[in-house]
């Protein structure tokens, strides 16, 4: 026991003396604003090293921001206590499934030069999916089926469905590590099962995969006949299938600190430096007023703190396109 104490302290004179420890008046006000507890105070001593490290970086990247050498800004979030590889580690890659995805094709009519649900008043309110359960691929199918019966039914107060629902009931024994969206859909569309509104099937982030307990006698939820797919590099029929028909799930490397850490401007995708898989919801795309570039723009499921109030602007660039295993409700 001595000896553990002995390593902790040296640990503890390396991080004061990294120039990366903050102040104690500092870290308990982001404990404080992101809900953060540690098992022990090895845990909490490396993280708040994580922490200083990751503020030093976001520090340097603004002032790139400032110097117009980077097109958007970072800050400190619920995941700057990690290190840079334990965040990509949350988000494992996946493998796209044979899906029962019915293959979309461009519409002869052009799509509009800028357009969004958001903007129209369509909207499903951002959820944090937390850090226990990579359950991205439900929160973002949940997120574009609401938005598509909104919008056809002309309904601005349409209900939150339940990501939950999906995680515990359609995603098998994958459902917090390398589950895909097109899972989801199937088990809708094939085995012809409801997704409940989240009055009667509760989100819970701070828990993995559960029972599949369905409402009882439940009249709510929302059932789909058929669903479509993007094909991979596409971005045209990305714009298409979002401005004609609904909000797109798409596959996203988060594996970038600036990912990690955005908070607003528009996101430039870089050469992934690692392997990972986050499914995100494309629902619009526009032209920024002040660079006048084009952009898409994407909801996330990190809680309203992350990027601007939960979404994010990915700049439009054709040798860079982001359809990738893309889908979306048709029917």
């Amino acid at each position: 026991m001595r000896r553990v104490f002995l390593v902790f302290l040296l640990i503890l004179a390396i991080a004061k003396s990294s120039g990366f420890f903050v102040q104690d008046s500092e870290w308990d006000n982001y404990k404080a604003k992101f809900g953060k507890t540690y098992r022990d105070l090895f845990e909490e001593t490396f993280s708040r090293l994580c922490y200083g490290f990751n503020k030093f970086e976001i520090q340097n990247h603004n002032d790139r921001y400032k110097r117009g050498i980077e097109s958007y800004r970072v800050e400190v979030n619920q995941f700057s206590d990690l290190k840079f590889v334990n965040f990509v580690g949350m988000f494992p890659p996946t493998t796209d499934i044979q899906s029962n995805a019915v293959p979309f094709t461009v519409l002869n009519t052009p799509p509009q030069s800028s357009f969004s649900y958001t903007a129209q008043g369509f909207t499903s309110p951002v959820q944090n999916q937390g850090i226990v359960c990579n359950g991205g691929w439900a929160y973002a199918t949940a997120t574009t089926i609401q938005i598509f019966y909104a919008s056809i039914s002309g309904n601005l107060n349409s209900e939150l469905l339940s990501a939950q629902n999906l995680i515990d009931c359609a995603g098998e024994a994958t459902s917090c590590s390398k589950q895909v969206p097109q899972t989801a859909f199937d088990y809708l569309t094939k085995m012809n099962q409801k997704l409940y509104p989240e009055s009667e099937y509760r989100n819970n982030p701070t828990r993995t995969q559960g029972m599949c307990v369905l409402p009882v006698a439940s009249t709510a939820g929302k059932t789909l006949r058929s669903y479509s797919s993007i094909e991979d590099g596409n971005d045209d029929m990305l714009k298409s299938a979002v401005n004609f028909f609904a909000p797109v799930v798409i596959k996203i490397n988060p594996a970038n600190f600036g990912f990690m850490h955005y908070k607003e401007g528009l996101y430039t995708q870089p050469r992934p430096t690692r392997n990972a898989a986050l499914y995100v919801t494309v629902v619009g795309y526009g032209i920024d007023e002040k660079t006048k570039k084009n952009y898409w723009l994407v909801q996330n499921s990190f809680g309203s703190t992350w990027g601007e109030a939960g979404m994010m602007r990915i700049e439009m660039n054709s040798a860079k396109p982001i359809a990738r295993s893309g889908v979306f409700p048709s029917e």
